[in-house]
């Protein structure tokens, strides 16, 4: 492959996620939106803090309050860079860079095509599976972390690949950034922590089968390299957390591992996520709900990373490529994350957490879908005296042009919908525009805290400052109402079960009044001297 090659993929890869991001004009789902706060609180000088509460993991105390406790800050960051540049906050601009760097993920798929195969064919059918890329092709033009990680993942391997070949120069170079990738990959998703495990294993093995003791001396100052690099990424981090918490990470993160569904993450008081409360249902549903995860993220693979039919050519290409140590580092970490995010973290992985992190990998995935194409062709063709070579330029276009109605199709399903007056990537945000709509018309104060479903989509339209209805009964909503001093809970169909009683019948509890109703929605103000009933 020649650099003109690469130059010219980015280019393609920018204008279709171009002409895809022109509806893509809101975050769209709670994760962005999220992001998206932060980065105007950052980009309008008010730092890593955030005016919601969103859960109840780390014992909030105040508001505003430390942000990126639970989602990591570099996709805030990098969304930020863009609102300062623009002199706005407005999500178009916050987002461009995202753009950007989703088009420089194409030419990184197009190296590990050609890496894999050795042909300047299967590079660019590699690049054409990643700009058709089916799932993904949404992400590209919002804020959040997918194609960030694909890059940090990608120039992991392709360090590890260049080291154990011995053709990179400027080694001292090439650890440091082993440790600025890990360092990023860290910065985009806590379990990008696992990427320096990676690179920290790949160090240990180095210096284990180096001979000699000049070797290891260099390795040594390596390794120092690769803490410096990574801490460099993420010293701010570590620092704010110091400052704000009195420690490296935030605190009681490992309440996430004691839930027995997913909503319990937004559990009030959280001092009931224990290891004891964790074992109540008893190992049969344990294992049933962690085999339940596994079986969901087994599908995810094969649909969201395969798109179903580049599966079985990407199982083709790791076969015919099981002892090459890139596919080795690069399987085994699709293995570990996969394991990660069934069995330790199941229903966060379910509900989107292994998708997100096995993203990481698809330069990769595509790579070896485009490869194992042109193996299963060049297996095909003696058998049908078939000219290989020929065959595999036939079937390439018409591989890409496949993967390319399969994206117009996700597309169309995922963002526009059954009405393109009403995208169904709006639906969040239409959401929280009538929910502020609703607030403002009963002439609340902007001073007023609103507790929510969706604090995070709320407060970017509305400006106000809110938290999230509690995973529990009425009165543990009235406990977060008077803990964070708020007057008013808006209530919405899509509800945890334990309050459902206040939403159908909101007139038998004396200590919420009902102040409106619109569709779906109940404002009621909070009487805290009222009690629960």
């Amino acid at each position: 492959m020649r650099l003109r090659d690469y130059l010219i993929q980015f280019f393609i890869a920018l204008t279709v996620f171009a002409i895809f991001s022109i509806w893509i004009r809101v975050p769209g789902y709670m994760d962005a939106e999220y992001y998206t706060l932060s980065a105007t609180r950052l980009a309008t000088g008010h730092g890593l803090t955030q005016p919601i509460i969103w859960n109840f993991l780390d014992d909030p105390t105040r508001l505003p309050y430390a942000s990126h406790t639970y989602w990591m800050p570099a996709p805030s960051l990098v969304a930020a860079a863009g609102m300062r540049i623009s002199g706005t906050t407005d999500f178009s601009f916050g987002r461009l860079p995202f753009v950007l760097l989703a088009a420089l993920v194409v030419p990184a798929a197009s190296w590990m095509g050609w890496r894999l195969d050795k042909t300047r064919l299967t590079g660019w059918l590699s690049a054409g599976l990643a700009v058709f890329c089916g799932y993904y092709v949404p992400y590209s033009s919002t804020v959040d972390s997918f194609f960030l990680i694909m890059l940090g993942a990608w120039l992991i391997l392709f360090l590890m690949d260049g080291t154990l070949a011995d053709c990179l120069p400027f080694k001292p170079f090439i650890w440091l950034a082993f440790g600025l990738a890990s360092g990023w990959m860290h910065l985009n998703r806590a379990d990008g922590f696992l990427w320096l495990a990676l690179t920290a294993g790949f160090w240990i093995h180095q210096y284990i089968k180096s001979g000699n003791t000049s070797t290891r001396q260099k390795l040594i100052f390596y390794g120092f390299l690769l803490a410096s690099g990574y801490f460099s990424a993420t010293w701010f981090w570590y620092s704010r957390n110091v400052v704000e918490f009195g420690s490296l990470f935030t605190p009681h993160t490992s309440r996430a591992l004691w839930t027995t569904n997913y909503d319990e993450l937004f559990s009030y008081p959280p001092e009931v996520l224990t290891y004891n409360h964790w074992i109540t249902p008893g190992w049969g549903i344990i294992l049933r709900d962690r085999l339940a995860a596994l079986g969901n993220n087994l599908a995810a693979m094969v649909a969201v990373q395969g798109l179903v039919f580049l599966f079985p050519f990407c199982v083709a290409g790791i076969w015919n490529r099981r002892h090459d140590p890139l596919v080795r580092m690069g399987i085994g970490m699709e293995i570990v994350i996969l394991l990660v995010m069934s069995f330790v973290f199941p229903y966060s992985g379910r509900r989107g957490g292994f998708l997100h992190s096995s993203a990481a990998l698809q330069p990769l995935i595509w790579g070896l879908s485009a490869a194992g194409l042109a193996d299963v062709l060049k297996w095909i063709a003696p058998k049908r005296n078939w000219n290989a070579a020929r065959s595999i330029k036939m079937f390439a276009p018409g591989a890409i042009l496949l993967c390319a109605i399969t994206t117009v199709f996700v597309f169309q399903m995922m963002v526009i919908g059954n009405n393109p007056m009403q995208p169904l990537w709006e639906e969040s945000y239409r959401d929280s525009v009538t929910a502020t709509e609703m607030i403002n018309k009963n002439g609340i104060p902007v001073s007023d805290r609103i507790m929510i479903n969706n604090p995070a989509g709320f407060s970017l339209i509305s400006g106000r400052e809110s938290v999230v209805i509690p995973y529990g009964n009425p009165q543990a909503a009235l406990e977060v109402a008077e803990k964070f001093k708020i007057d008013y809970i808006l209530l919405e169909k899509n509800l945890v079960s334990r309050l459902m009683p206040l939403y159908r019948q909101p007139e038998k509890f004396s200590a919420f009044k009902v102040v409106d109703r619109l569709d779906d929605k109940i404002l009621l103000k909070i009487n805290q001297s009222s009690g629960g009933n």
